[in-house]
């Protein structure tokens, strides 16, 4: 239990602080890692994408909960690097959209996915919303930017990681699949405004 309760409170500790000290941020308050790291925290459906996949991933097998987060990272780095360099990532809000839904649709019914077909599920819908990162970019240093956004995705999947594997399984299995539907209804108002 110590080692569980120790990645939660990790996760749990950045993810508050960074979302309080977010609040009414601006996307770029700043250059380089701080406006890349405030940047997924200044949009509810980014926050609640990363969460869902880390709720869902602290159910999955020890594999998958590396193998999710991971992608996701990996997927929305490309994503940003191809909106930067200006080619044109199509549907993006659509996709982001439609991610909020499979995301939670994933954690609603807990499906338990391997590391690859999860890896896979993640990475497909992670490329719209770094593209979206990526998009909004400004005129921040890129590598900088990319490092602080893409440690804020990681804080806040580790976060729903660590939710997920503190509680008891059924009490997780609840918790998840709550937010899980949080995240899937969110994902339609978005879709259809």
């Amino acid at each position: 239990m110590q080692r569980r309760t120790g990645t939660f409170s990790i996760g749990l500790a950045a993810f508050v602080a960074l979302t309080l000290a977010s609040t009414g941020a601006s996307a770029h308050p700043g250059d380089g890692v701080g406006a890349g790291f405030l940047h997924p925290f200044t949009g509810l459906d980014h926050v609640l994408a990363m969460l869902a996949v880390g709720l869902w991933a602290g159910l999955a097998s020890r594999a998958t909960r590396i193998a999710a987060p991971a992608a996701f990272a990996g997927a929305m780095i490309v994503g940003a690097v191809l909106a930067m360099a200006g080619v044109a990532v199509p549907a993006i809000e659509q996709g982001i959209a439609a991610s909020l839904v499979v995301f939670g649709l994933l954690a609603v019914l807990a499906l338990r996915l391997g590391p690859a077909a999860g890896a896979a599920a993640v990475g497909a819908f992670a490329l719209f919303h770094g593209a979206a990162h990526g998009a909004e970019m400004g005129g921040v240093p890129t590598v900088t930017y990319i490092a602080g956004f893409t440690a804020a995705t990681l804080a806040i999947q580790l976060s729903g990681i660590g939710l997920a594997r503190l509680l008891s399984r059924a009490k997780a299995e609840i918790v998840v699949r709550v937010a899980g539907g949080t995240t899937a209804v969110t994902g339609l108002a978005v879709a259809f405004g």
